[in-house]
């Protein structure tokens, strides 16, 4: 088990709460559109960043390029993708899907398939980078997550 604390930090990044938040922050998602103003917007981000002193956050973000209007993208999303994959660990593109598109209460089975899924691979990609071991009361080490109840292979009910 994981103790995860996310906050949206929106466009606030240099709001003086932020250097608390980038300080103690393992890993950023930084979120943006399919468009060529949104790219310039999430690389000036980085540039930030790197500029600021936050380099090993930029090197293992997570950028993730998010259709918000149905149709194709107006720029070609392989280049998009590539361009940051220079930069940052992973790239993760969400396809349009009408049910977020409501900006109401999101349910996963009301979702399109593939949308799940590319929300699935993003969680996937986040949770690669959770330690292995944690740090044990005593001193130790042990797994992250020793496994379910009953050992390896074993579920309880």
């Amino acid at each position: 088990f994981y103790n995860i604390i996310m906050t949206d930090c929106g466009t606030g990044l240099m709001h003086s709460a932020m250097q608390g938040v980038l300080s103690t922050a393992n890993a950023i998602v930084l979120v943006t559109s399919p468009a060529v103003d949104g790219a310039q917007s999430a690389s000036a981000t980085l540039d930030w960043l790197n500029a600021h002193g936050y380099q090993r956050l930029v090197s293992q973000a997570i950028v993730v390029i998010s259709a918000s209007k149905p149709g194709g993208a107006p720029i070609d999303l392989d280049l998009l993708a590539d361009h940051f994959r220079g930069r940052t660990r992973a790239v993760q593109i969400i396809p349009y899907d009408d049910h977020i598109a409501t900006g109401s209460h999101l349910e996963l089975d009301q979702m399109h398939q593939r949308t799940r899924i590319a929300f699935l691979e993003l969680a996937a990609t986040v949770a690669d980078s959770f330690p292995s071991t944690v740090t044990l009361p005593h001193g130790g080490a042990g797994p992250a997550w020793p496994g379910p109840p009953g050992g390896p292979g074993q579920m309880s009910r």
